[in-house]
Formats: structure tokens, C-alpha cells, sequence
């Protein structure tokens, strides 16, 4: 599937707001399609509740009539399985093209738009038959002819359909295993891929952008995509925040409760530094004899209760202050971002469990605006820093539909467990010395760039951003 094969070009029509019904409406029933702007899940549900009875598509997930294309890299080329979908090109088709009465509206609509491809192509059918009953009256004849073309039903067996069935005025194609082709037909088949190329437009989608369309009238496909996308993932305590005294005085005071045992920091020999909070609960349940059948009930306990004890800590003075220029190296990187100069994506890979970190960024004074939860990756999940980066890598991939390879991750940590993990998975290291470890001390452990604070790494931020 390429851009430059559709005959009509591209396309800049007329978008209407996701929320005004009646011009979709009215856009759709007159030409077959509409073309939408702010869209999002709710939105296209809305539209869809309101226009007829939503019909789950493959993988629907979310509300259960909302498919999310993303990442199966395990697929091995196909367009999709039981487990998703893969960022491979999709071809002209029409969708349950095996059911007597197909689905009569399709909705897409862009979340995140890709570095390259991903374009929407689209034929309008009556066009396209317009001119095969002109042009080409033989392969005409074969399309709407039910004797050479046969549709997988649900029940996996073939049954014969026309491609055109002009009875009902619905439209059926695809080129998977979901279709048989006449030798006859199938013999046209170059005829045919040209005609409908010549009536094929393509659409170049922003993110919140998407369509309405027609599914008895028009094919829709897709392009392949692909292109790299940069990730920066921070650690929080230490790297945004300084919180020691605060998450010591929150933590002993939680994990005493807890357990029924007074257990305080002197009397407590374990490393808090860089491991993840589930690593870390069990590390202190251990040092202080708690029964191993008691640690995992105990475990979420202490996870369902924790923000509390943090809440407590901070209304009784204890401070949680920003690390050193931290507030302007996010404010750089977000116009970095929004000016489009590069295609940088912003997470959070910390030790902390979700509730934590968010409550503690508020704390001072920071937005979680700024990091996208969806790639982000937190310490009540994962036992071990390895784990965590497992995690984020998996989510980048289900929303980019695409492998992340390592080098297009950045790490920002401020300790020697940061660097170690990113060497072990092959990621680039920025280490900061606005924690427990200076400068010095870090550069021991040989990141790929160590700085004081984060003021001083903006030359090497846009060189791994440019790269």
C-alpha cells in the first residue's frame, strides 16, 4: 500500500467537531462518509450509540465495542490475532465482509500519530463500480456475480457472495484468508487493483482526527508504519523530588501499623536507595523475622494504606522540595515536544507505587500532566528496576504498535542502580548527582552523561533526541 499509487491524491476535507451530531450526520448520509476532529473513545461511542447498535470488532477491549490497534511483534508479519494487532499495512477492505448483513458504519479515529505512514486510504465504492460497469462491463459482470467470490463466515466455512451484491447495495472486499477468488477473477485481479487504486484517496490524520464511514460503500485501508520515537523516563526520588526524610518517616510509621511490630530505621539495616517499593517491603519484612506466609497479605495492605501514611507525613511538616533545575529541564523538554521538533515521549520509571509518585510530584509543586502515565511504570508492580523497564518497554510498544529498540530509550536516575539496569537492557543513562550519590561517585559507574543537575544536560538531551 502506498500514497503515491491513489489515483485521487490526498485529501483535505472538511472536519467536523465530534460532538456536532447532525453535520456528521448529515455528512454521512449524503456522502458516505464524515470526517471528525476531537475524537477520542468516548466521543466515537457517543456517535455510535446515537447512530445505531455498536458491534464489538476484533479485540475489542476498553468499553467491549473499541478495538485498539497495537503492538504484536510476535505476530510475524500478519495484521493481527487474538493477542492484537500489528503496525503491517491493511489493504482496501470492508469490514465482516462474511456476514449476510454486515456492519453498516465503521468509526476510526488517531490517537497518536506516527513518525511515518499510517496514512488512511479510502475508495468510495460507487465510484469505483461506476467505472468498473463503464470501463471494464466483463469484470463487472464478475463482481456482482456470486459465483466468483466466496466470504468466510463466523462459523470458519465459505459461503458465495458477490462482491457487489446490487440487490442490497453492499459492498464486500478483502485479500486474506477470509476470501476465495475464482480462477476467473482472480486472473482480472490487476484490472482490478488498478481501478480501485484510481478511485483511492488518502488521508493524512492528526491525533484526535479520525472518520465515519459508509461500510456497505467504501474501502478502507491503511499503510504500514514505522519510525523511531524517542523515550525519557525519569526516576522520581532523587531525580525530580527530594522526599528522604519524608518517605522514611511515612514508611516506618505505615509498615509498623501494618505488621503490629514497631520497626524503625535504626534498627532497620536494609538499603532504601533505587529499589522499587515492592522489592523494598519485602526486604524489611524479611530483616525483621515476619512470617513468609503472612508477607504477601501483608504486602497489599501495606500498598492500599502507604498514601495515606505519606499524606499524614507531609500535613505534619515534613517537606518534599523539587531536585535542583528540574522544573526547567522538564519546561525545556516540553517545548522541545510541543514546538515538534522532535518526537519525544515522557514517562515516569520509578521505584514508588503509582499513588505515591503522584502524590509526591504534586507535592512539590510539579504537574503529573507532564508524564504520560501509559508508558510509565511503577514499584507496586515490579519487584526489581529490570522489571520496571520490562514493564514501560511493553506499553511502548502496545501504544506505537512497533519494537522499541533499546537505543531509543533515555533512563534519568541518580543512582549506580539506575545506570546498572540500563546497561544490563542496552538503554542510554543520563545520571544527575541531585540525590544520595555524587557526581564523582556516579561517574564510577560510567553513564553515557553525568551532571551535576539537570541545567547541565541539555546538549546531550537534543543529541539523543537528534540521533
Amino acid at each position: 500500500m502506498e500514497t503515491s499509487m491513489c489515483g485521487l491524491g490526498c485529501l483535505s476535507p472538511v472536519f467536523h467537531d465530534a460532538g456536532d451530531f447532525d453535520s456528521i450526520c448529515n455528512s454521512f448520509y449524503r456522502n458516505g462518509v464524515a470526517f471528525c476532529k476531537g475524537c477520542d473513545e468516548s466521543s466515537l461511542l457517543n456517535i455510535a450509540k446515537n447512530m445505531g447498535s455498536p458491534v464489538a470488532p476484533r479485540n475489542a477491549s476498553g468499553r467491549g465495542v473499541i478495538s485498539r490497534i497495537r503492538c504484536e511483534p510476535a505476530l510475524n508479519g500478519k495484521t493481527y490475532s487474538s493477542k492484537g494487532y500489528s503496525s503491517e499495512e491493511l489493504f482496501f477492505h470492508t469490514d465482516r465482509s462474511g456476514w449476510e448483513l454486515p456492519p453498516r458504519i465503521l468509526m476510526t479515529a488517531l490517537s497518536i500519530k506516527a513518525l511515518k505512514g499510517g496514512e488512511s486510504l479510502l475508495v468510495d465504492g460507487h465510484r469505483f463500480l461506476s467505472h468498473l460497469r463503464s470501463e471494464e462491463p466483463d469484470l463487472y459482470d464478475l463482481v456482482v456475480s456470486p459465483q466468483h467470490s466466496s466470504f468466510r463466515q463466523e462459523n470458519g466455512s465459505f459461503q458465495g457472495r458477490p462482491i457487489f451484491d446490487e440487490a442490497k447495495g453492499i459492498l464486500r472486499f478483502r485479500l486474506d484468508n477470509s476470501v476465495q477468488l475464482s480462477g476467473v477473477l482472480a486472473e482480472k485481479w490487476d484490472k482490478l487493483k488498478a481501478a480501485i487504486y484510481k478511485h483511492a484517496y488518502y488521508v493524512d490524520f492528526q491525533p484526535g482526527d479520525g472518520y465515519i464511514v459508509d461500510n456497505h460503500r467504501y474501502l478502507h485501508g491503511r499503510t504500514s508504519f514505522t519510525g523511531s520515537r524517542k523515550f525519557i523516563l525519569f526516576d522520581v526520588d532523587g531525580t525530580i523530588c527530594c522526599a528522604e526524610d519524608l518517605s522514611v518517616h511515612a514508611f516506618y510509621r505505615c509498615i509498623s501499623d501494618v505488621t503490629g511490630k514497631e520497626i524503625r530505621l535504626d534498627s532497620t539495616h536494609v538499603n532504601l536507595h533505587g529499589q522499587t517499593d515492592m522489592a523494598l517491603v519485602r526486604e524489611v519484612f524479611r530483616y525483621h523475622g515476619i512470617d513468609a506466609s503472612r508477607i504477601g497479605g501483608l504486602m497489599k495492605t501495606m500498598t492500599d494504606v502507604w498514601p495515606k501514611y505519606l499524606q499524614q507525613s507531609l500535613d505534619a511538616g515534613l517537606a518534599c522540595s523539587q531536585c535542583s533545575q528540574i522544573a526547567s529541564a522538564l519546561d525545556w523538554l516540553m517545548e522541545q515536544k510541543q514546538d515538534g521538533r522532535y518526537r519525544i515521549n515522557i514517562g515516569l520509571l520509578t521505584g514508588n507505587a503509582q499513588a505515591n509518585t503522584e502524590l509526591k510530584i504534586q507535592s512539590c509543586g510539579l504537574s503529573t500532566k507532564m508524564f504520560d502515565q501509559g508508558i510509565s511504570s511503577f514499584g507496586d508492580t515490579c519487584p526489581s528496576r529490570l522489571m520496571l523497564y520490562q514493564n514501560a518497554v511493553g506499553k511502548m510498544e502496545g501504544r506505537h504498535s512497533t519494537p522499541i529498540p533499546p537505543k531509543q530509550i533515555l533512563l534519568i536516575g541518580d543512582t549506580p542502580i539506575d545506570i546498572n539496569c540500563a546497561k544490563k537492557v542496552g538503554c542510554k543513562i543520563l545520571a544527575v548527582a541531585t540525590g544520595n550519590y555524587d557526581i564523582d561517585e556516579l561517574r564510577k559507574h560510567c553513564p553515557d552523561f553525568v551532571c551535576d543537575n539537570l541545567a547541565d544536560a541539555f546538549d546531550f538531551l537534543e543529541r539523543f533526541m537528534q540521533n
